[in-house]
């Protein structure tokens, strides 16, 4: 059966994050919950269209 869950969003531009820690909080919480539900650690995340504007981990949900 289907969940719905809601999660507090962000203002920030985040398309000159180069590192987790650059991103909002609220972002970071939505990553971990991504990583919790799938069952799997997140190794990338696209901030922007372009190729320099991906933030590369595998560190980081374990």
């Amino acid at each position: 059966m289907p969940v719905y869950e809601e999660f507090d969003g962000w203002q920030d531009d985040i398309t000159s994050a180069k590192t987790l820690s650059d991103l909002p909080i609220f972002a970071r919480k939505y990553l971990e919950r991504i990583s919790e539900v799938a069952g799997v650690p997140i190794a990338l995340i696209g901030v922007g269209s372009r190729r320099s504007q991906t933030i590369l981990t595998t560190e980081l949900y374990k």
